[in-house]
């Protein structure tokens, strides 16, 4: 599986092809680990995740509808806040993990290397724990900060999105980073943001930022294409002309309708594979620089 890919990249050595094509032949070398590890660790747990909240959102709304005093009213609301703290943070690690993992398929591909799923979860899992958890920790309070100097700086719209989609694009080779170094997550953010990996690759800083920009833009658009069918799906009641209450059947022991629930696992699985699909092509794009600052030698043609 990964031997064709790694004869395509060694018969090209001072010309290579554009990053598209290195992310595409990426794509098919590890698309059964993609498969299964945006579902089985991606998809899964967050729609797990998301039936255990709705349940328990129900809950809450059952106890906050019984409660007879103010105290009782925020016992409950308090409890219901933790717990979708805790459901969140859960999501949002296992996600990371499984990031990393299919960015640790890339890298192994790449190598040369036979690629093996448990493996890669793994490496995922090392890359994660602690580098990963405390680099998590830093973007959040990077995000906080930047949050709060918009904040402060009301009426730019324009550079408001600019500066998130500018933090964004950088922190997308932070997961190849951790995979090189996971016990230097510090260096890794730091590296990120100033686009470190870039030098002696025989590329500018503005070249690579605008093709992680392509892959980003791409990713949002192809995601809000899918949250577009989703919300289209839900109405189909209503272009075919179906009783609203057949489509939306809601049981008893159920808080909220059937129809929502398998359409929402479903798009929770084709989004997971975007986003994998995503950390492939962008995690390519990395190596191939890491590679070539390596190698002065080695080059890839790219568009921008």
């Amino acid at each position: 599986m990964s031997e064709g890919f790694r004869k395509e990249v060694s018969s090209q050595p001072e010309g290579g092809p554009f990053p598209w094509q290195r992310g595409w032949n990426a794509l098919k070398a590890v698309w059964p680990q993609l498969l299964y590890i945006s579902v089985a660790a991606i998809a899964i747990p967050q729609f797990g995740i998301f039936t255990l909240y709705a349940f328990k959102a129900w809950a809450f709304g059952e106890t906050a509808n019984q409660a007879s005093t103010l105290v009782q009213l925020v016992a409950a609301l308090e409890g219901f806040a933790l717990s979708y703290f805790s459901f969140y943070l859960l999501g949002l690690a296992l996600a990371a993990i499984a990031y990393l993992s299919i960015v640790t398929a890339v890298r192994d591909t790449q190598e040369g290397l036979p690629v093996k799923t448990s493996a890669a979860l793994r490496h995922g899992l090392r890359a994660f724990l602690p580098g990963g958890l405390l680099a998590l920790v830093l973007i959040v309070l990077l995000g906080l900060g930047l949050v709060q100097m918009i904040v402060l700086v009301p009426g730019f719209g324009f550079l408001t999105q600019l500066l998130l989609i500018t933090f964004t694009v950088l922190l997308s080779a932070l997961p190849v980073l951790l995979c090189l170094e996971p016990r230097a997550p510090a260096r890794a953010l730091r590296q990120a943001l100033r686009m470190g990996y870039v030098e002696k690759s025989g590329i500018s800083r503005w070249s690579a930022f605008f093709m992680l920009l392509t892959y980003e833009m791409s990713l949002m658009a192809l995601l809000s294409l899918l949250r577009l069918a989703q919300e289209q799906l839900t109405a189909l009641d209503v272009a075919l002309h179906l009783p609203r209450q057949l489509w939306f059947l809601t049981p008893d022991f159920m808080p909220f309708g059937l129809t929502n629930w398998i359409i929402e696992g479903l798009f929770m699985a084709l989004m997971s594979l975007v986003v994998g699909i995503f950390a492939i092509f962008t995690s390519s794009f990395i190596f191939d620089l890491k590679r070539m600052a390596q190698r002065p030698g080695l080059k890839i043609d790219i568009l921008v």
